[in-house]
Order: structure tokens, then C-alpha cells, then sequence
């Protein structure tokens, strides 16, 4: 019998009904064989690797829905290292990053390495009611503003 990866397991556990419901999403999106596709085709400097070596640089844990974006949360007592995914946006609630990681790629130089911080926002609709390349630099803004 043919023995299913944990993305397998993850697809066929998922109910029909349901597959769309952002945090079932999410919990796809965090298995690191198929981040490691993604980060191969939309970030540079992963573009050259092999899957199996973008998959090794993924550092630690991805973060599903755990860090607020809001700047009195952001933090919520740790640096930027603990990695947070949520945020308080004006009138529209309490608000968190999607999905959260860091990539830890090879340098120019053999012990240098490069850390890049990487948010993955899924979206079910192409036109969500707010501008998504704006929602996208205030994103970045605030991880940048995080920092302690």
C-alpha cells in the first residue's frame, strides 16, 4: 500500500466542505515541501536551489496565525526572533500574518549566511474589498517597525 506524505495526509484530512476555510489553508500552505516550491518561484535568491535545499533553509517552526500585526502586539514581549502573526488595523479588528518563517540561505562567502523574514499571506478572492499590494507594504512596514 502506498504511504502518504504529511502533505497527503493534510489534503485528504481536509473536509471537502471546508478546504477553502483560511485555516485549513494555512495549515497546507505551513508544510515545508510546498513552501519551499513557492519561495523557489517567487524569491531570488532561492531560484537556483534545489526543493530539498530551500526546504533545509527553512528555519524552525512556520508560524500559522500567531503573530499580531498591531504595534502594541507585534511584540508582545519578544524580538522579532520568537516571529508573532497578528495586528489591530484601525476599525478592522485584530489582525494577524498569515503564515510566518525565516529562510536561512548560503552567503556569497562559505560562512556567511543571509536571513531572510518571510510572511506568506493566502487570499481567497482576488479583489477583497482593500488594495493588496497596500495591505502587502503595510505588512513589510510593520515587521520592519517591529524590531527591536
Amino acid at each position: 500500500m502506498e504511504q502518504l506524505t504529511g502533505f497527503g495526509k493534510a489534503i485528504i484530512s481536509a473536509d471537502p466542505d471546508k478546504v477553502r476555510l483560511d485555516q485549513t489553508v494555512k495549515s497546507i500552505l505551513a508544510y515545508k515541501p510546498l513552501l519551499a516550491r513557492i519561495f523557489k518561484e517567487v524569491i531570488s535568491e532561492c531560484r537556483d536551489m534545489a526543493f530539498d535545499v530551500i526546504e533545509a533553509c527553512i528555519e524552525g517552526d512556520v508560524l500559522i496565525s500567531k503573530v499580531y500585526v498591531d504595534g502594541g502586539l507585534t511584540n508582545a514581549g519578544e524580538r522579532i526572533d520568537g516571529l508573532s502573526t497578528e495586528a489591530y488595523l484601525n476599525d478592522e479588528g485584530l489582525d494577524k500574518y498569515d503564515l510566518r518563517t525565516y529562510l536561512r540561505l548560503p552567503g556569497e562567502k562559505e560562512p556567511e549566511r543571509v536571513k531572510l523574514l518571510v510572511n506568506v499571506e493566502a487570499q481567497n478572492d482576488d479583489k477583497p474589498g482593500y488594495d493588496i499590494p497596500l495591505r502587502a507594504l503595510f505588512y513589510c512596514c510593520r515587521m520592519i517597525s517591529a524590531q527591536q
